[in-house]
C-alpha cells in the first residue's frame, strides 16, 4: 500500500462513471460543496451506508477532491483485484468475520498508511457504521473513526487541525432505474478544540462519535422511531415524488423525530396502513406530475428516436439486467451492479458496432454512429421519463375510481399538511 495523495486511475475513470451515473439517475444532485475544507486541510469523510457499493461511488462522484475509502478486506482479492482495488485508493478494513489470526496488527498497519496519506493531502473516506443496510436510518456507529483521528495526532501533532465531513447520500429507490440521488455535505467540525479538550480516552471516543452522529443526522433521513417506519419511509418518498426538496423531507422528519408527533403525522400512519391493504404503493401513484399539452407533443415526437436509441442500447442494457436479476440477489448491490454492467457493456456494444461500420463504410460513418448513439440514448432516457410519469398518472386514475372513499381522505389529509410542492 502506497502513500500517495491521487490516483491516475481514478482519474481516468471519473469521468466515465460521472457521465453514467447523470443518464442512471434522474435526478443526480450535490448540495454543500462549499462546506467542504480548502485544499491542504486534512479531513476525514464520513457517509451513510445503505446502498452497497454504490454509495462510495457517489461520494467519490460528489467529493472535490479523490477520496481514499476504508473499504472492507473482503474486496482485496490476491492478484489482480488487489492492484485494481488500492490503484483506485482503497484500504482494507479487518473484521471479526474475516478470520485473520493479526487483524490489530493489520489494522494499524492501515491506519498508518492513512495518517501518512491524511498528512500529505489525501481525503481519507469511511462509513462508520460499519456495515450497510437499506434503511434511512443511522446504525450505531463504531469506534474506528474516533481510534483513526487520535492515532494520528498521536503520530504527527501538526495534524491537530483534521476535519470531519459529513456527508450525507440520499436515494428516493435503492434499486430502481431513473431514481433519484441527492448527496449533501453538511458542515465540516474542527476537531482542533476538542482534541485539545479531550485526551484519548475510551469514553472521549464514544463522545467524539456523538459529535460525528449529530452531523450526520443533519445531512441524512434518520427515521425513527423503528416501529413507525413503513408509514414515514412512505410519506418522505411520496414527498420527494411530488418535488419536495431535501430540505422539506429533511424537515418532515425532524419534526416527527425531535419535536414529537404532531397529530397531523400520526393521522398518516392508519391512512398507510389502508392504502397497504389495498396493496397500493403511495409514492407509485403519485410520482408524476400533471402532464399538459406540451408533454404529449413532446412524447410524440421523441417517439421516433427513442425507438432508434432503445435498439442501439437494447441488447447490453438487456444483458445487464438479466446478469443483474440472475446474479445479484442481495438488493443493496442491484443499483450498483446495474450501473457497472452499463459503463462496461454499453460502450463496449457500441464501440463493435463502429469498428464493424468502420471496416464496411468509412470512418466517417464510425463518426456519425457514435454521436448519433449518444444523442438517441439520451432521448431513449429523457423519453421513459416522460412516458414512465404517463403511466403512473393512469395508473393513479384507475385506482381513484376504484377507491374513492380512500382517496377523498387522502387528499383531505394532504390538503392539511401543506408540505407538499404544488
Amino acid at each position: 500500500m502506497k502513500v500517495k495523495a491521487t490516483s491516475v486511475l481514478y482519474s481516468v475513470l471519473f469521468p466515465f462513471v460521472w457521465l453514467t451515473a447523470k443518464l442512471f439517475y434522474r435526478k443526480y444532485k450535490v448540495e454543500g460543496l462549499h462546506n467542504f475544507p480548502e485544499r491542504g486541510t486534512p479531513c476525514i469523510v464520513v457517509s451513510n451506508h445503505q446502498n452497497g457499493l454504490m454509495d462510495p461511488l457517489m461520494c467519490c462522484l460528489s467529493a472535490p477532491r479523490q477520496l481514499h475509502f476504508l473499504t472492507r478486506a473482503d474486496v482485496f482479492k490476491p492478484g489482480l483485484a488487489f492492484r485494481f482495488v488500492s490503484a483506485l485508493n482503497m484500504l482494507p478494513v479487518y473484521r471479526m468475520h474475516d478470520r485473520v489470526s493479526d487483524m490489530t496488527a493489520k489494522n494499524n498497519e492501515v491506519f498508518d498508511i492513512c495518517v501518512k496519506r491524511l498528512k500529505i493531502g489525501a481525503v481519507v473516506a469511511l462509513f462508520p457504521e460499519g456495515n450497510h443496510g437499506n434503511s434511512k436510518t443511522l446504525r450505531p456507529l463504531k469506534k474506528g473513526l474516533a481510534r483513526l483521528v487520535y492515532k494520528a495526532i498521536e503520530q504527527d501533532p501538526s495534524m491537530e487541525n483534521i476535519h470531519i465531513v459529513p456527508m450525507g447520500v440520499h436515494y428516493d429507490s435503492y434499486e430502481d432505474f431513473r431514481a433519484r440521488c441527492i448527496v449533501r455535505i453538511g458542515e465540516a467540525i474542527p476537531l482542533k478544540k476538542w482534541l485539545a479538550e479531550h485526551p484519548n480516552t475510551p469514553a472521549n471516543q464514544s463522545a467524539l462519535m456523538g459529535e460525528v452522529k449529530k452531523g450526520l443526522q443533519e445531512v441524512i433521513l434518520d427515521l425513527q422511531p423503528k416501529t413507525a417506519y413503513p408509514a414515514l419511509n412512505a410519506y418522505t418518498r411520496f414527498m420527494e415524488s411530488q418535488g419536495a426538496s431535501l430540505d422539506q423531507v429533511l424537515s418532515f422528519e425532524a419534526n416527527w423525530t425531535r419535536a414529537g408527533k404532531p397529530s397531523l403525522i400520526e393521522e398518516f400512519e392508519p391512512l398507510a396502513a389502508d392504502f397497504q391493504n389495498q396493496s397500493i404503493d403511495i409514492e407509485t401513484f403519485n410520482w408524476s406530475k400533471k402532464l399538459g399539452f406540451v408533454n404529449y407533443i413532446a412524447l410524440f415526437l421523441m417517439f421516433p428516436l427513442a425507438i432508434l436509441g432503445y435498439f442501439i442500447h437494447a441488447l447490453p442494457a438487456l444483458v445487464s439486467s438479466q446478469i443483474v436479476k440472475g446474479k445479484i440477489k442481495d438488493p443493496h448491490f442491484t443499483s450498483t451492479f446495474k450501473m457497472s454492467f452499463g459503463i462496461i457493456l454499453i460502450p463496449l456494444f457500441t464501440s463493435v458496432i463502429a469498428l464493424v461500420i468502420g471496416i464496411i463504410a468509412s470512418w466517417k460513418w464510425t463518426l456519425l454512429f457514435l454521436f448519433a448513439s449518444i444523442v438517441l440514448g439520451i432521448i431513449a432516457v429523457l423519453f421513459y421519463d416522460q412516458f414512465s410519469a404517463l403511466r403512473r398518472r393512469n395508473t393513479e386514475k384507475k385506482l381513484r375510481s376504484l377507491y374513492p372513499v380512500l382517496f377523498k381522505r387522502w387528499d383531505d389529509w394532504q390538503s392539511k399538511m401543506r408540505l407538499i410542492k404544488g
